[in-house]
């Protein structure tokens, strides 16, 4: 990285060494400079700069000590990671920091440059990218040239089949090209290139490769001269840092996808636009691939969607192999039956689709009425079959073996998501309070939904067949699926299905402790499912105690389970056909 960094001129040096030796007599020790010869304003910052160790500092004091480390690089704390900025990202004919015009006024020192302005164009995307990247090269910061193709075949298997933005013959042109010459790349080209290496790698060269798709998307200008490549590489982005990041940070650059998606048009349908069938099924694939983004990151955040479906009409992508299109092509090639190039992504984009329709009906039509409720969740939960017998009738009905790893996983997900929504339609009256009393089979059919998702989403983060798309989904946690199946355990007696949710429950702990709240953070989401789960255990210790001292009791309630025995919607768990009989042994 030093390569990145400006050097230092001779003059630049003789009169740093100047300025220190005319600071020597007041007692102040020479200033430090940033990284291989960027200065500070010396003789401005000089008389603030006191040993901590030693002398008292005011808080200014302290800011301006705290704010040099910082630029260094060192001294005063661990080393920045990628992504936060610092010496690395600041241009040599960038002003020097200073406080404030106070600060700022000549101090009579001869061979103080000037302070010059940079282009504005170049100077805008630091506050999101954390850089400016104008003048950085990052042919250097390739892979050689014999690893680009692993890298590609990597993204091809494990990270396309999910993400669905590319058109895979169009890019396989570029890497092909890759494998030889790294360079000559237009700034267009290069953002893509390098989120297919950061999509590809999972170990710890993905700081590395994000480090470089943030410059590269900060060269080419985002956020003012928006285009189609640039885009695909920026919802890339945070489809793969919600590994590294969290919720909150995935959800600033989702929002940023939106507008500028939109300020490509690409929420108007290009079909009335009269565009060539190549360029339209793309904007088909990267609209709804932003959208899915959204969707998500405005149910992990509690928050709207960026862009209403009132307010776009694109149609969703068409479900055909990429070989089927390419920028030549004249007619849009007629739908495939059975597994595409975009099946996968389109089960995604159906159940997003129906996500959406969920949260604006919900929002619109506001609480339910007692007077209505029936009417009104039957219509909610008549749109969730529509939508699930649609996705099972074009990509799922065939899935009934393991043959195809990946359509395997893709139809668990859709259940998964399909159950989900589920809780989500009779959220309004599921819990005491909330509005008018369920009835005792819908409640036990949600309850056993819950179950069943909890047990299926680690079945997806263990299960080897899914190991190499697990990103998509281990940053995944179905905490309101997890706090209703552990509130009704612990409001109900203790039989067979509340043993399971018991048994689901214990999965939390490969993820977090559920012992010993002691040092924990007492905001954290999942703060208020560990004390449902402390109150559950106890529940459960109370009603085994019961039940042991009459056995009557337990064999009425062993009966009335087996009579209320609710069909499993999802199927049994793989390797928990058996269970429920190990559990009625106990």
């Amino acid at each position: 990285m030093d390569s990145l960094r400006p050097s230092a001129s001779p003059d630049s040096h003789d009169n740093h060494s100047a300025a220190a030796a005319a600071s020597a007599s007041d007692g102040t020790s020479e200033p430090s400079r940033l990284a291989d010869g960027l200065r500070l304003p010396c003789a401005r910052l000089q008389p603030q700069l006191k040993d901590p160790g030693t002398l008292d500092m005011s808080e200014r004091e302290a800011e301006l000590l705290k704010r040099l480390r910082k630029l260094e690089g060192g001294g005063g704390g661990a080393e920045q990671p990628a992504g936060a900025g610092g010496a690395t990202g600041r241009r040599e004919d960038e002003p020097p920091v200073s406080d404030d015009v106070e600060d700022s006024e000549d101090d009579g020192n001869p061979h103080q440059p000037p302070p010059q302005k940079f282009a504005a164009d170049s100077d805008h995307h630091s506050f999101i990218l954390g850089y400016r990247s104008a003048d950085v090269d990052l042919t250097g910061l390739h892979p050689l040239p014999s690893q680009v193709a692993c890298l590609w075949q990597i993204y091809l298997e494990n990270a396309e089949p999910l993400l669905n933005v590319l058109h895979l013959p169009t890019m396989d042109k570029l890497m092909g090209k890759m494998k030889w010459r790294v360079g000559n790349l237009s700034l267009g080209a290069e953002a893509p290139v390098f989120a297919i290496y950061y999509a590809a790698v999972t170990s710890r060269e993905a700081e590395e490769f994000r480090f470089t798709l943030e410059q590269a998307l900060a060269k080419a200008n985002i956020l003012n001269t928006p285009n189609m490549a640039v885009l695909q590489a920026f919802t890339i982005f945070p489809t793969m840092v919600k590994c590294h990041d969290g919720s909150k940070f995935c959800w600033t650059p989702t929002s940023v996808c939106v507008r500028m998606a939109q300020a490509l048009g690409l929420h108007c349908d290009g079909v009335q636009l009269d565009l060539p069938p190549f360029e339209l099924e793309m904007r088909h694939r990267l609209w709804w691939s932003i959208m899915s983004i959204d969707s998500r990151s405005a149910e992990v955040m509690g928050s709207d969607l960026t862009v209403a479906d009132k307010h776009f009409d694109t149609q969703l992508p068409s479900d055909i192999n990429d070989a089927d299109i390419d920028p030549s092509s004249t007619e849009m090639p007629a739908p495939r039956e059975g597994r595409t190039d975009t099946s996968v992504s389109l089960v995604r984009h159906e159940t997003c689709a129906l996500c959406r329709r969920l949260l604006t009906v919900m929002a619109e039509m506001g609480p339910v009425d007692p007077k209505n409720a029936g009417k009104t969740l039957e219509g909610r939960e008549y749109m969730l079959v529509e939508v699930y017998d649609r996705i099972e009738e074009k990509f799922l009905k065939h899935v009934v073996t393991y043959d195809d790893p990946l359509l395997w996983m893709a139809s668990l997900i859709a259940r998964i998501v399909m159950a989900k929504n589920g809780l989500v339609i009779y959220q309004p009256v599921s819990f005491p309070g909330t509005g008018p009393e369920l009835f005792n089979e819908i409640r036990n059919r949600l309850w056993v939904s819950t179950i069943e998702i909890v047990e299926y989403n680690y079945l997806l983060n263990t299960d080897p067949r899914c190991r190499q798309w697990r990103w998509l989904f281990q940053a995944y946690r179905q905490w309101p699926s997890i706090a209703y199946m552990l509130l009704e355990a612990s409001r109900r007696s203790w039989t067979v299905t509340s043993e399971r949710a018991w048994e689901a429950a214990q999965i939390l702990g490969h993820d977090h402790p559920m012992e010993g709240t002691e040092k924990e953070d007492p905001t954290a989401v999942w703060m208020p499912v560990k004390r449902l789960y402390i109150k559950a255990k106890r529940h459960r210790e109370v009603e085994r105690a019961r039940l042991r001292a009459d056995p009557a009791a337990a064999q009425r309630l062993d009966v009335e389970d087996r009579m209320n025995n609710v069909p499993e919607r999802l199927g049994p768990v793989p390797g928990m056909e058996s269970q429920k009989s190990e559990l009625r042994l106990r």
